[in-house]
């Protein structure tokens, strides 16, 4: 009877141990430190349409030195490696809508960022040659 109460005991141990083990390994595991930003977040043009050409400033941090692209929409900007500390870049764009801004690590999208573009002048609408009512 000695014997199984200890072996019950010795298994029991053993179970707990190796639940506690597996759950800090689980915690050690580190999810990647992003950080993202495109400057400025919006480009201004004189009519909505217009083309915007403008320098944006691309600052990022990826803790796994990695390599990692920059994208705007679907095109390819430019890649480089991560290094742990935050990079910057200048690089001239061109925009003639909202665009979102990525930085993928292995084609996965890791952050994102939107830039406006915003119209000085609203759309110019079509005068109305009559009015909505009448009397007869």
């Amino acid at each position: 009877m000695f014997f199984r109460l200890r072996k019950a005991a010795i298994q029991l141990f053993c179970v707990v141990t190796l639940g506690l083990s597996a759950s800090t390994n689980a915690e050690n595991i580190a999810e990647p430190e992003v950080f993202f930003t495109v400057k400025p977040l919006v480009c201004i043009v004189e009519r909505l349409g217009q083309s915007c050409k403008m320098q944006a400033l691309f600052r990022w941090q990826y803790t796994p030195e990695q390599p990692l692209c920059i994208w705007q929409d679907d095109t390819k900007l430019f890649c480089t490696t991560a290094t742990g500390k935050k990079q910057r870049k200048n690089w001239t764009v061109e925009l003639k809508q909202s665009t979102v801004f990525s930085c993928r690590v292995n084609d996965h999208i890791v952050a994102k960022q939107t830039v406006e573009v915003a119209g000085l002048n609203p759309p110019q609408y079509r005068r109305r040659l009559h009015s909505d009512w009448s009397l007869f």
